[in-house]
């Protein structure tokens, strides 16, 4: 049997910098993560993941690490859209 490399959808998925992280009351954490796509495309990203109620909810942030602007990071962390979850 013979898998295509575009089947594979990562490769190379690196996890750091995890640390606890609050969004609103509510208390989850926070990881930086870097993988390599199927076709060779580095993405890099930060995600934060928060339990609310019997629901885990999953904010990604990430790009094309040419595209990657660490700077926006605060901006996504922040953003008022994630008042949904903080409820």
């Amino acid at each position: 049997m013979q898998i295509s490399k575009s089947a594979v959808w990562c490769s190379q998925c690196r996890v750091r910098a995890s640390a606890p992280h609050s969004l609103g009351a509510l208390t989850g954490f926070r990881f930086d993560f870097r993988f390599q796509s199927g076709d060779g495309l580095i993405y890099q990203g930060t995600a934060i993941m928060v339990e609310r109620g019997k629901y885990l909810n999953l904010l990604v942030y990430m790009a094309p690490l040419e595209h990657y602007n660490p700077g926006n990071r605060a901006a996504v962390e922040t953003k008022r859209n994630h008042r949904s979850i903080r409820e």
